[in-house]
């Protein structure tokens, strides 16, 4: 192919690589031209000479990245750095760092480079100790064979997203080709064997037809951004760690919307998010870490397996969960609305929610810990459930919990049962630890329970010393409290069956001491109220009148048929039958 070129500048618009300092194009420049010439208006601007990895040359460290991307002193050489379109440069470097040719431009040194208009792919083969930034400044990216953004071998891979543009990457779908076939890569639109930062204040669409939208195999952060994924595996995959402090990330995939896997090397494995606002459709898991999940911060909308309408049977091999762990799991902050097939929070260790604001409904548990499962604080609205909380113990501390479930409400038990991380993920089901007493305590909080079998269900003690509980015995077998070992509660209150949506309010004299609306109809509740002296009497006003109920300390049934006096209003038996501790199977 031959080009004319008519003047120095008009060249300078066609080539890939042009340094800053000369006054025409070199013949090195003029080659790439005509390899770049095939894909339109293409152009690769490397806009820094600084050291690979110097200080303050990370683009995709927080103010660095921002600075990129919006420059407040352009050079005078380029009065529109980065810029949108024109003719590209380099600064300082031998334009051997980038080679561009049949539209794929390939990357063999550390530093900034802006890449805007149509190519193929873009390749990241630097040294290990090279920090490579690209900035994303209307580029349109479409391999049909492979990954759109491939970086084999640096340091750090840092994608900043210019403000004010739309970037789009898609790989090749069904005729993907893998690099390295015998290590299956690179496997996603957005691949990086190293570390990788996203971040700005553009916007990026990625269409990964093949496998994996945006994924690593070292650690993964996302700063900032508006990001669209569409998977056909994970949306976004870290093998190390995944890292989230801010963006706005909507992901469809046809497998888990975020991941972390690395399960063999200490400390990684694990997901932190710290804000963002996420909206996840994921056909397996929302978001899935293979040692520890913690979140701090952030807005979520996750449907996971087609939400809890499509619940699995318990033979089911695979996993759709909202938020799920292998390890340990920490709720400090966020707001979550979780509609899942499966568990909404899964832990085969310890989960722990100190803060935030989670709206669940579940085919089975809406939060569920193999270890201990503790409610620190925060708002826990679990509007539909097999079973609302579990774990081998429950603590509750403080926060707002209201849980409704066909089966049991809290429940505190050993052994397993069909419905684990396992069961619906990596084999067998929910496994709690085999040590332990199994216990529900509650020492603080507003607790409210509505559920079909035992509302509080213990394979040990149930134990209330603190806060506000409301239990309500839907239909079906069951009791309010079942504890198979000692259950001790201060003096309670309980009642006869109430109508859904009733008006409820508990007077001692002319004191209103606890109010509430029913969310469902109950045959029976009870009610823990602070400041209740046991053998008093208190006014039940309801919509049709008002009735008189003695507080007491007696201990409600036994699981395995024991009972103690006391348990109806105003003494004697507390109606059901029943016991016998949590653990159940599963339906079918």
């Amino acid at each position: 192919m031959k080009m004319r070129i008519i003047m120095p500048l008009i060249a300078c618009a066609l080539v890939a690589i042009v340094a800053l300092a000369t006054a025409a194009c070199s013949q090195s420049s003029a080659t790439v031209a005509e390899g770049m010439e095939t894909s339109g208006a293409a152009t690769v601007q490397e806009v820094s000479s600084k050291p690979a990895g110097s200080a303050k040359d990370v683009a995709g460290e927080g103010a660095e990245a921002e600075a990129l991307a919006n420059p407040e002193t352009p050079a005078p050489e380029q009065a529109d750095t980065p810029q949108k379109s024109g003719p590209a440069t380099t600064s300082g470097v031998s334009p051997s760092a980038a080679a561009a040719e049949g539209g794929v431009v390939t990357i063999t040194q550390g530093g900034e480079y802006n890449i805007t208009g149509k190519l193929t792919q873009v390749v990241v083969a630097a040294t290990s100790k090279d920090t490579v930034r690209l900035l994303l400044n209307g580029a349109e990216i479409t391999n049909p064979k492979g990954a759109a953004i491939y970086a084999s071998q640096c340091d750090k891979l840092v994608i900043t997203l210019a403000e004010g543009t739309k970037n789009t990457v898609t790989d090749g779908g069904g005729g993907y080709e893998y690099v390295l076939q015998a290590d299956e890569e690179p496997n996603a639109a957005i691949f990086s064997k190293d570390d990788l930062t996203i971040n700005g204040k553009g916007s990026l669409i990625v269409n990964a037809g093949f496998n994996n939208g945006i994924g690593t195999k070292d650690d993964l952060v996302v700063e900032s951004g508006t990001i669209n994924i569409t998977a056909a595996n994970n949306g976004i995959k870290g093998n190390d760690s995944v890292t989230v402090s801010g963006g706005d990330l909507t992901i469809k995939a046809g497998n888990d919307g975020i991941q972390s896997s690395n399960a063999t090397d200490a400390g990684k494995g694990f997901i932190s998010i710290t804000g963002g606002s996420f909206a996840i459709t994921a056909a397996r898991d929302g978001i899935q870490a293979e040692t520890t999940l913690g979140v701090a911060g952030g807005t979520f909308n996750i449907t996971a397996g087609g939400g809890s309408a499509k619940a699995p049977s318990a033979a089911s091999a695979e996993s759709y969960k909202g938020l799920k762990a292998s390890g340990d799991i920490a709720i400090s902050g966020g707001t979550f609305v979780i509609d899942s097939a499966d568990d909404a929070v899964h832990s085969n260790a310890n989960v722990t929610i100190s803060g935030g604001t989670l709206t669940i409904s579940t085919g089975d548990d809406g939060a569920h810990a193999d270890g201990d499962l503790a409610v620190k604080g925060g708002t826990v609205n679990v509007t539909k459930s097999y079973e609302g909380l579990e774990g081998n113990n429950v603590t509750i501390s403080g926060g707002t919990i209201t849980v409704v479930a066909t089966d049991d409400g809290i429940n505190a038990a050993g052994g397993a049962d069909n419905s684990g991380m396992g069961g619906r993920g990596f084999g067998g089901g929910d496994r709690f630890a085999a040590a332990g007493a199994h216990a529900i305590n509650i020492t603080g909080g507003v607790v409210t329970v509505y559920a079909n079998s035992d509302v509080l269900d213990s394979n040990g003690a149930i134990s209330v010393t603190g806060g506000t509980v409301a239990v309500f015995k839907m239909q079906g077998e069951g009791e309010l409290l079942d504890a198979d070992g000692t259950a001790a509660i201060p003096p309670a209150l309980f009642g006869p069956s109430v109508a859904a949506g009733a008006k409820l309010s508990v007077l001692s004299g002319t004191t209103t001491l606890w109010s509430g609306t029913t969310a469902n109809a109950a045959t029976s509740f009870a009610l823990i109220i602070p400041g209740l002296e046991n053998g008093a009497g208190y006014t039940l006003r309801t919509d049709g009148g008002s009735t008189t109920l003695t507080a007491t300390t007696a201990a409600p049934r036994m699981g395995g048929g024991m009972q103690q006096e006391g348990m109806r209003p105003g003494g004697g038996q507390m109606p059901g039958g029943g016991g016998g501790g949590g653990g159940r199977q599963r339906p079918a």
